[in-house]
């Protein structure tokens, strides 16, 4: 019983070293994850090394400092086969089951909204029938090379960007992205893809339009993020006019002033007052060469063969171009007050 008694430091000392052993891995291993991650008041970081990107792409150039950012970027000029930048690669160390958005830091150094598409790819994500769409038409592509779901997102010019992609998106059940804040409407395109069936990602910049000059890129940082990221500063003077135009570029027919919009407004009603139909056009923009009953009510009738639609003077006709106006318009200004 003595020797027992006697025994019970030593064990204590044991079970101390144990402990003590046991907390120095926790603390590696808890080390060995944060490495992957960066800290942040606005949630955990993932962030993608520029110089590995620039590694792997000939169309990029990684620049010490840029006058746009104050810090290292990527300048990005698009080839003519628009070959993309390949930011993520099967094996390259973030996880996208970690986390909620990809964000990345854009600025278009252009006279024009610029345009990224964001395409995710999948190890059979071969298909010979799919295209990738871009703003200047389809764009054949190899198989084997065409992703499996893609963003299309828009930018606006000379005006730095937090593009976010939302991840929950790869589900492929929503058409439209929500916009950022100076990140235009963007669209999804593709299948449902499990993140982790991801092998690629590429980013492609655009537009690639010969009647335009090369558009120019930079690239300031790119990362998955729990949280959606915080805004930048405001602007010190607005970029938009009271007319909604871009005050950063002249063109023929920009609006100079209120009484300058008066009087275009004055020359379409006059206009319009004095324009006609064809002769074989109804009031109502029925051809009067295929003729139904008078009902007095636009309506629809089958002439054996087809559908039409009839107008009320019983003329057949076709809706094409626009189908409502009004007085008003409207679009979304939370988070981009200071652009006006």
């Amino acid at each position: 019983m003595l020797a027992s008694v006697q025994n019970i430091p030593n064990m204590q000392r044991i079970s101390n070293s144990i402990l003590r052993k046991v907390f120095i891995v926790l603390c590696g291993a808890i080390l060995l994850v944060a490495m992957g991650f960066k800290s942040d008041p606005h949630g955990m970081i993932q962030s993608f090394d520029l110089k590995t990107i620039a590694s792997r792409n000939a169309n990029t150039k990684l620049i010490s400092a840029s006058s746009f950012f104050e810090k290292r970027v990527l300048k990005i000029i698009p080839e003519k086969n628009n070959t993309g930048v390949v930011i993520w690669e099967k094996g390259d160390k973030n996880d996208w089951n970690n986390g909620k958005y990809l964000v990345f830091e854009v600025y278009g150094d252009n006279e024009y909204s610029g345009i990224i598409n964001i395409e995710f790819f999948k190890e059979t994500g071969e298909s010979d029938n799919q295209k990738l769409i871009l703003q200047s038409g389809d764009e054949s592509r190899k198989k084997g090379d065409v992703p499996w779901l893609s963003s299309l997102m828009g930018i606006l010019p000379k005006l730095k960007t937090k593009v976010v992609f939302p991840l929950s998106y790869l589900d492929a059940q929503q058409i439209f992205v929500p916009r950022s804040p100076r990140q235009l409407k963007g669209t999804i395109n593709g299948n449902r893809l499990d993140p982790r069936d991801i092998v690629k990602v590429i980013l492609r910049f655009g537009p690639n339009d010969d009647a335009l000059p090369s558009p120019k890129f930079e690239l300031a940082s790119v990362s998955i993020t729990e949280d959606l990221p915080k805004p930048y500063s405001p602007l010190s003077k607005p970029i938009i006019d009271e007319f909604g135009q871009w005050k950063l570029k002249n063109w023929p027919g920009k609006i100079a002033n209120g009484q300058e919009l008066i009087e275009r407004n004055h020359r379409v009603e006059k206009t319009v007052q004095s324009a006609t139909f064809p002769a074989n056009w109804s009031k109502y923009g029925g051809w009067k060469d295929k003729s139904f009953k008078k009902t007095g009510f636009f309506r629809t009738q089958n002439d054996g063969k087809r559908w039409w639609l009839v107008d009320p003077e019983g003329y057949a006709f076709l809706s094409v171009g626009v189908d409502g106006i009004g007085y008003g318009s409207s679009g979304p200004v939370n988070g981009i007050e200071d652009l006006f």
